[in-house]
């Protein structure tokens, strides 16, 4: 609640900032060594990450919509001691797609907070024997299976990404053989009708031959020669 607001500033219908206001009474009241707060809206706290930019007792995690207002909220904005963890989403980002990415950016955190810290001690400690040197070796080996686990979340990612473009071309795929399948039906359904409707149209008349129209001739002729009923009346009387 209120994470907008920033140290000097109300900011985005934010009059005070709750959720830092508690943060500082738990550290400065009951000394509590360690406070986290898990901020998940589609809006980045812009304000609870300002205030909070410089307090290595306070982590803040922050899943937000990126890039939207207010415009902050980029994975490069870290904090001054490595305590502020944003994970950038893009608009319309699925459940599993959201748990990816959150493993995938606190696996890169972890890893960042190591390679600081072990800067900060190499900084701090004076250059060592060789003995001791080779120690410092042995632990930095031993630091490196969380490169190793990085890598393999990214490229199972990765693997996850062709499985689901090979998905959607099986699916593509299985679209065109219905419709095909659909089509050839309905071609079929149109080829039956036609059938049907020649059958029953009538037949045309055959053409007349040779001796059918001579036939023909001759009785018209004989209709023609043969006088009516009522010319022989009239003759009689």
């Amino acid at each position: 609640p209120g994470h907008h607001a920033e140290k000097n500033k109300a900011m985005g219908f934010c009059i005070y900032n709750n959720v830092a206001v508690g943060s500082y009474y738990l550290v400065n009241q009951y000394k509590f060594n360690k406070v986290a707060i898990i901020d998940f809206d589609v809006h980045h706290g812009n304000g609870t990450q300002n205030i909070f930019h410089d307090n290595e007792k306070v982590l803040y995690i922050s899943t937000h919509q990126y890039p939207y207002y207010p415009g902050t909220g980029s994975q490069s904005e870290k904090g001054k001691n490595n305590n502020i963890f944003n994970i950038p989403l893009p608009a319309g980002t699925t459940s599993e797609e959201y748990f990816a990415e959150a493993n995938m950016y606190s696996s890169v955190h972890l890893a960042d907070k190591e390679l600081i810290e072990a800067k900060e001690l190499s900084l701090k400690k004076p250059a060592q024997k060789s003995s001791k040197s080779q120690n410092s070796k042995a632990k930095t080996a031993k630091k490196s299976p969380r490169k190793t686990q990085i890598k393999s979340i990214k490229n199972k990612l990765a693997a996850d990404e062709s499985n689901l473009h090979d998905d959607v071309k099986k699916e593509k795929t299985v679209k065109s053989q219905s419709e095909s399948k659909l089509n050839a039906g309905k071609k079929l359904k149109n080829l039956k009708k036609e059938g049907t409707s020649a059958k029953k149209a009538p037949q045309k008349s055959k053409k007349p031959t040779s001796r059918n129209k001579e036939k023909i001739n001759e009785s018209k002729s004989k209709q023609v020669t043969k006088p009516r009923n009522k010319s022989v009346n009239s003759t009689k009387s």
